[in-house]
């Protein structure tokens, strides 16, 4: 239900396209305050039940380190395969920053392609396994030194081949 008020219980519930379009404004109206703003509006769907279809922007942190632990790559490689450096990386996962443009597309893609991961190969310890395993796709190199390398493309299009049944 975007933007209903429910009066009753004097929460108000934001959908994720409000929150997206509340965050556009902001950063065209005062472009170095937008991550101020999506912290004001975090607290705010917090506050709130956090009743929201998809925050996961506004709290990345927990995104971030669950995708770290599930398949066990470090903070330097998620930073690299983002194309951020650690601080920024850092700021993420205490919420103080959130990813904007580029980089959250990117953050995307990574969460979407390790779901694809967990999906293919049936759990976090194969996927694990997988990344560090040398591909023949790759020229040679492992899928996370493909992720290192900013190719999250890459890895994924690897990941299809695998997938689909071409490497066996």
């Amino acid at each position: 239900m975007v933007g209903l008020a429910r009066q009753e219980e004097a929460h108000i519930f934001v959908g994720a396209a409000v929150l997206e379009a509340l965050l556009a404004i902001a950063v065209e109206m005062a472009p170095g305050m937008s991550d101020k703003i999506c912290g004001i509006l975090a607290r705010l769907v917090e506050s709130n039940g956090g009743d929201v279809a998809d925050a996961s922007v506004l709290h990345c942190g927990p995104l971030i380190q669950t995708l770290k632990q599930d398949l066990g790559i470090s903070g330097e490689t998620v930073a690299r395969a983002l194309d951020v450096d650690r601080p920024t990386l850092a700021r993420w996962i205490t919420d103080d920053r959130i990813p904007q443009g580029k980089t959250r597309k990117g953050l995307a893609e990574l969460l979407a392609l390790r779901d694809r991961m967990l999906a293919v190969l049936g759990s976090a310890e194969r996927a694990r396994s997988w990344l560090r395993t040398s591909s023949t796709y790759l020229g040679g190199f492992t899928p996370e030194e493909a992720l290192r390398a900013g190719r999250i493309d890459r890895v994924s299009a690897d990941l299809d081949g695998l997938a689909a049944g071409v490497y066996l």
